[in-house]
């Protein structure tokens, strides 16, 4: 199991503030006291209260799992083993529900193959060798995916160069150099998403690598995972890199409006135009379109593999066998599991488990593989805002804490006698009533 570095989950701001303490004098000794206090709630309570990122292993052989940390935030993937590899599991969106059925999942075909060598997140990534790409259709003409338009979208993904020394297409959409969408690294202009709509350019936003004096300025990496990402919102483009907003444009002017068709396919790798392919060589992961802003302003970039929602169009893992080109998008797919954020409990899904063996009942559910610590689940857990009851708990304890490393150790709370509690758990009757809502009993 993961362990995460412990993480005080109130400030030292808000105990001077509750302490009405103006002064720093004390803030060395505070800290100390949070920390302490902290540690000793959680220890109480038997769980952590800020929420942090898990690792678990279980057995397979059942058709559910319970994760030890409570509430459950979010499931970040799950990989079961089938006896040769660790097959990842595709997951419902991020909050644990089904995305809503108002697209198909695309097609997808790939002359790049799936490398486990080298990835971002999951099993593998795609490499792209300088004369390979992906291609992925728009499955219906009425309801097209990638004709944005003047439409807020995002394009995003994770990429590692190999060769930056002239113009490498990352992301494209077009018919001809007079009509087409692209996502690029060009030496001279760094990263770039551009648009030409009837031989006019309509979106240009860039940044410059070639001046360090530049607003903006960054170091293009070869060999390393990066980043990127492109959104529009109402008229404001802005390109992002490993979360850092780099540029922004404000325009009204649309995208173009592609015949749609399998000659006008989003492709990853180069552009779909003769004579200006412009072919990326390198590793791609993680690579998402939504048809709404997922980022305005700087951000962390993502830290585990992305999740589908009802405004993503494709998604790509670049999960697979090393070596092969099956590359799938899961952007729509069933999921192959779900979860409860109350009991912190995972179960094998019947719809989407192309993977799990049916268990023999009247009513067949679905088990997870049955191999001993086959079942790996990265989660997140713990309170992303901290309970008003508890975190009062916590700064009286601190208020008692402190209060005994003074002089003057005889004092009184309101509601409670003089008698003074020893430096352990050993809380007053009104913490510990407050602790006990929360503690987890085995």
């Amino acid at each position: 199991m993961t362990q995460p570095v412990t993480v005080p989950y109130i400030s030292l701001a808000e105990v001077k503030d509750y302490l009405q303490i103006n002064s720093n004098t004390y803030d060395a000794r505070l800290g100390s006291l949070i920390s302490y206090a902290c540690a000793v709630v959680e220890s109480y309570i038997g769980r952590e209260v800020k929420s942090n990122t898990y690792t678990e292993t279980f057995d397979g052989g059942t058709t559910q799992v319970f994760v030890s940390r409570l509430p459950l935030n979010s499931v970040q993937s799950i990989t079961e083993f089938n006896g040769t590899n660790h097959d990842y599991l595709v997951g419902p969106k991020n909050d644990g529900s089904f995305v809503a059925d108002n697209f198909n999942n695309s097609d997808v075909s790939s002359s790049a193959v799936l490398k486990t060598r080298r990835k971002k997140f999951g099993l593998s990534s795609a490499y792209f060798d300088g004369q390979s790409h992906i291609g992925i259709s728009d499955p219906e003409s009425d309801n097209q995916k990638f004709d944005f338009q003047t439409d807020d979208f995002t394009i995003e993904g994770y990429f590692r160069f190999e060769d930056i020394s002239n113009t490498k297409t990352m992301i494209s959409r077009g018919d001809s150099v007079s009509n087409k969408v692209e996502l690029v690294f060009d030496p001279s202009l760094g990263a770039q998403s551009r648009a030409v709509s009837g031989g006019t350019e309509t979106v240009n936003v860039h940044h410059f690598t070639s001046s360090a004096s530049v607003t903006g300025y960054y170091t293009a990496n070869t060999n390393t995972f990066q980043h990127y990402a492109v959104c529009r919102n109402d008229n404001t483009i802005r390109l992002f890199i490993d979360g850092n907003r780099v540029k922004t444009q404000t325009t009204s002017n649309t995208l173009p409006s592609l015949t749609h068709g399998s000659a006008n396919n989003l492709v990853i790798g180069k552009n779909n135009i003769s004579g200006s392919e412009n072919y990326f060589k390198g590793y791609a992961d993680e690579i998402r379109v939504t048809i709404d802003s997922k980022y305005t302003e700087s951000f962390t970039a993502p830290t585990s593999q992305l999740t589908t929602d009802d405004n993503t169009v494709l998604l790509l893992h670049m999960d697979g066998i090393n070596g092969s080109n099956a590359v799938k998008d899961v952007s729509r797919s069933t999921p192959q599991f779900i979860w409860n954020a109350e009991t912190g409990s995972i179960k094998r899904y019947v719809g989407g488990s192309s993977e799990g063996n049916p268990d023999i009942s009247v009513i067949p559910e679905y088990t997870f593989r049955n191999y001993p610590r086959g079942v790996k689940v990265t989660y997140n857990a713990g309170y992303t805002t901290i309970p008003q009851d508890l975190k009062v708990a916590t700064l009286d304890y601190v208020k008692i804490l402190h209060k005994q490393t003074q002089e003057n150790a005889g004092y009184s709370l309101q509601g409670e006698s003089g008698k003074q509690h020893t430096l352990s758990a050993n809380f007053p009757p009104h913490i510990r009533r407050v602790l006990e809502m929360y503690r987890l009993m085995n």
